[in-house]
């Protein structure tokens, strides 16, 4: 019996290369939101750490919704590359408005709303794995792929700290995490492209 390792290097490599820049995508842009929220609200914008905590509690709620919003989209595309290309394309579109109200009007509250486009992608990803890995090499070729874009995306909080100088001016930081968090959903596009290909090839 072949093991999963040379099925997966010889037969599904691209879906693993794919799977890994979705993944890096996606908890790059995360941890860029998860790691320098509480910094934005207590250094930038100056609240007290009891208003910025009371913020980061309720941000989990905007997680759970985020989430779910994004298996609906996986439902309503009945694709979970299309899914994933929307979620990428709603970050784009969304991060600099959204950064532009949180550091330049100074309301904190929008770091909800950051969080739940952040949070899109994980309600896509588990179905996304599952439709391009068959099951004899699947959780072999996650455990790859994801883990492999956990380790890439953790410098995403030193990349974007190190771009906007680690300033406490909200100027700085208006360029550095929207340019980020684009290029992060950059990757998921280009992901999201490939997996297309992929389906469509599967297909025929």
């Amino acid at each position: 019996m072949r093991s999963p390792y040379e099925v997966l290097f010889t037969r599904y490599w691209l879906p693993v290369i794919t799977i890994l820049l979705a993944t890096m995508g996606f908890l790059y842009e995360y941890y860029v939101m998860l790691e320098l929220s509480p910094f934005i609200l207590q250094n930038i914008l100056n609240y007290t750490p009891a208003l910025a905590g009371l913020i980061l509690t309720v941000l989990s709620a905007s997680d759970a919704v985020g989430s779910v919003f994004g298996g609906v989209l996986v439902d309503l595309f009945r694709s979970s590359s299309r899914a994933l290309l929307t979620t990428a394309l709603i970050i784009i579109a969304l991060i600099y408005p959204t950064m532009y109200a949180i550091l330049m009007l100074g309301n904190g509250w929008l770091v909800l709303l950051w969080d739940f486009i952040a949070v899109l992608p994980v309600g896509v990803m588990q179905v996304y794995i599952r439709d391009l890995l068959p099951p004899n090499v699947r959780a072999t070729g996650a455990g790859l792929a994801y883990n492999g874009g956990t380790w890439l995306a953790a410098w995403a909080a030193i990349i974007t700290t190190l771009m906007a100088g680690a300033s406490k001016e909200p100027g700085p930081w208006l360029m550095a995490i929207p340019v980020n968090m684009a290029w992060s959903s950059a990757l998921m596009i280009i992901s999201s492209i490939i997996a297309l290909y992929i389906m469509k090839r599967a297909s025929h």
